[in-house]
């Protein structure tokens, strides 16, 4: 499923990719180039391979920079529960939310890239349970996705990159999983999101929703503490899905709707009037 998050973060890594030459993927695939030794070749195929070299090293300096400049702090006022007379702002560092975490590649401990992150399974209270990765394909569409505990995260680098003490022989044998559960029923090795959960990917597709189920709003992205989503980030008075105001609110407690494959996100009454209040002053 290709989420509104994944296509900007899309849109930006062509635009990316389009300022440095195609052979330097990764900064850690170029780096890799960088270090292999010439092959036994002429003393002008030495001096162009030297050149090559020189060259995927630059690129791949300047696609790191230009990776790690593209993650930008989310400014957003917080709506609480209690009605208040003034807004207070939080400003989220945008690696530490699930757009900044979905569709990075996943490297293993030697820093080779095996596969992309697909998706995050919480649990009712917000935990982490699951990190679902995508082996193959293009921004989380693989040709296998499967899933590992989240605490198997163990490093995030500066330019998002996602490490995982797995390697690609552990991705090829272990069991596949699925978002139907009708695939478990057939293979009891698959596994689904359990009962509850909370896809991440689906949930940033949802709307938020006032008393009487209409749509205020956009859920914009979830920031994470610790392996835990502590916030909802929603969203406003964009222009073509980009831009508008940001409001965020603490998932703990939030109310999760289920229609079917679809997740939205029910305000209280006091979420509602609160919003309401911020919309009138962020609009004027």
């Amino acid at each position: 499923m290709i989420t509104k998050n994944k296509l900007l973060i899309a849109a930006s890594a062509v635009a990316m990719a389009a300022s440095v030459p195609a052979w330097a993927e990764t900064s850690a695939n170029a780096n890799a180039e960088v270090k292999a030794d010439a092959p036994s070749l002429s003393q002008d195929a030495k001096r162009e391979w030297k050149n090559v070299k020189e060259g995927a090293s630059e690129a791949a300096d300047k696609t790191s920079k230009a990776v790690e400049e593209a993650y930008e702090d989310i400014k957003a006022t917080v709506i609480g529960e209690e009605e208040t007379s003034t807004s207070s702002s939080v400003t989220i560092d945008s690696r530490n939310t699930a757009s900044g975490m979905i569709g990075q590649p996943v490297l293993d401990s030697s820093g080779k890239k095996i596969a992309s992150v697909q998706d995050i399974i919480l649990d009712a209270d917000g935990n982490a349970q699951m990190v679902v990765l995508a082996d193959g394909g293009f921004m989380g569409i693989g040709t296998k996705l499967a899933a590992f505990d989240y605490n198997l995260v163990s490093q995030r680098q500066k330019d998002g990159d996602v490490i995982m003490p797995i390697t690609q022989d552990t991705l090829n044998k272990v069991a596949p999983f699925s978002y139907e559960p009708k695939d478990a029923e057939k293979d009891a090795k698959v596994r689904i999101v359990p009962a509850n959960g909370i896809s991440v990917a689906r949930l940033l597709e949802g709307q938020v929703l006032n008393q009487k189920k209409e749509n205020v709003a956009e859920i914009d992205n979830i920031s994470f503490s610790n392996g835990e989503a502590s916030q909802i980030i929603i969203g406003f008075d964009k222009t073509l899905g980009l831009g508008g105001e940001k409001a965020a609110m603490s998932f703990e407690g939030s109310r999760i709707v289920r229609e079917k494959n679809d997740l939205d996100v029910q305000l209280t009454a006091s979420q509602t009037a609160n919003f309401e209040n911020f919309k009138k002053t962020a609009t004027n």
